[in-house]
């Protein structure tokens, strides 16, 4: 088979398949999408965000070890985490206004309107870490 026209199957969350992380894994996937999905250059308070995020992971792991879990268990324990993160919720509030508006596929609101969908991140975040892992096993 060529490997250029290869596609990798992408698990869905009811896959039994269990896969190991760091938490380095899902703090640096977490700064990769707070990143993609901000409407400045890199969201406020990232440093802080990244921190408190490693905070709320910690009592998972012992030390620095890899901890098994599958799509779903990484899914809750990301959401669960990012509630203990004051800087990451507040990045779903805009600066100015409701966070209300018209947006169509030629433009969206000003940043200082626009705000950055936890839920969606939460999504992203581990999305990525189970296709990462999906990549390493083939």
């Amino acid at each position: 088979m060529n490997t250029a026209t290869k596609t990798i199957p992408f698990p869905t969350w009811t896959d039994n398949s269990p896969y190991h992380y760091f938490i380095k894994d899902i703090v640096g996937v977490m700064a990769m999408w707070a990143v993609r999905q901000s409407p400045y250059a890199v969201p406020a308070n990232l440093e802080d965000a990244l921190k408190e995020l490693t905070e709320a992971l910690k009592p998972t792991w012992k030390g620095d070890q890899l901890h098994e879990m599958h799509g779903n268990e990484l899914r809750d324990l990301i959401a669960e985490a990012v509630k203990e993160c004051p800087s990451i919720e507040a990045w779903n509030v805009p600066e100015k206004g409701d966070g209300r508006g018209f947006v169509t596929r030629f433009g969206g609101p000003e940043p200082d309107y626009d705000f950055i969908d936890i839920d969606a991140l939460i999504r992203n975040v581990t999305h990525s870490l189970i296709e990462m892992r999906v990549v390493e096993k083939d």
